[in-house]
């Protein structure tokens, strides 16, 4: 039953990430079950993760949580880890 096992992955992939934030364990073995290459996987569950966090701060901006103090704080950290990711490639 495909559509059942797309709907049943795709809502738990949704909980997870509504509740603790981290959608990725039964995507992944969704994917993994349908025989997916490593590397479109990556791509896919990357498309899935971005998608999950403009959702989220658009959410939050929505709420007024987010301010311009605290997306400057951020900053730092961004410039360290983009430094790790270009170091790495």
């Amino acid at each position: 039953h495909p559509r059942l096992a797309q709907a049943a992955f795709g809502v738990t992939g949704g909980f997870f990430s509504g509740s603790v934030n981290n959608s990725l364990p039964p995507l992944l073995i969704y994917f993994m079950l349908l025989g997916v290459e490593a590397t479109i996987m990556t791509q896919m569950l990357n498309l899935c993760f971005i998608g999950g966090k403009v959702v989220q701060a658009a959410t939050l901006a929505g709420a007024g949580e987010l301010s311009l103090r605290a997306a400057a704080a951020n900053i730092p950290l961004t410039l360290v880890a983009l430094a790790g990711t270009v170091a790495r490639i």
